[in-house]
């Protein structure tokens, strides 16, 4: 991301050295149309430095600069609404994994009591094991939260964003609900 504002920051440079000072904003205009629009979603996928990446990382000043560079290109052009999109996908992705990992646990209890059970050694209530699922889960869920209000704050509080992120929460149809 910081090379794409590098190359933007260039390119305004050179409009300014080398062109009117009128012609400056449509230099960055066709810049932003052709070095920026087209490529969003690769920007947005890339294995190395991409938003999940970024998140991962917890590296807010490269998301910070993403928001900037996607909401200087057109809302025609899709800047805003791909990064969007990026942040619901992401936190869905996450919130199934959670929620994989919670069936995981209660299933792997299981078989371990069963083992117990085999070996005479005691076994553990289902109420327990209910617990500790649900308790697990829930400071995962808690720890998402907190990750994204820190990629909000680092995204200056966009309502736009934010709503993308709160909506997330919210039953739509059973694909994309995360269930709470």
């Amino acid at each position: 991301m910081e090379k794409v504002e590098q190359r933007l920051n260039a390119e305004e440079s050179r409009a300014y050295y080398y062109l009117s000072s009128s012609s400056s904003a449509a230099v960055r205009a066709i810049v932003e149309a052709n070095l920026l629009a087209p490529h969003l979603q690769t920007i947005m996928s890339m294995s190395g430095s991409g938003l999940d990446v970024m998140i991962d990382a917890n590296r807010l000043e490269d998301l910070n600069r993403m928001f900037r560079l996607f909401f200087q290109v057109s809302v025609s052009s899709g800047g805003p609404q791909t990064l969007r999109k990026g942040l619901r996908d992401s936190i869905l992705a996450r919130g199934r994994i959670i929620n994989e990992a919670g069936d995981t646990v209660t299933s792997n209890q299981a078989e371990k009591d069963e083992e117990k059970d085999v070996k005479g050694k005691g076994r553990a209530t289902p109420q327990m094991q209910t617990l500790t699922a649900a308790l697990k889960w829930v400071e995962d869920s808690l720890d998402l939260k907190d990750k994204f209000d820190d990629i909000l704050n680092a995204l200056h509080g966009d309502r736009s964003c934010e709503l993308s992120i709160t909506e997330v929460g919210k039953p739509c149809d059973a694909k994309t609900q995360l269930s709470l």
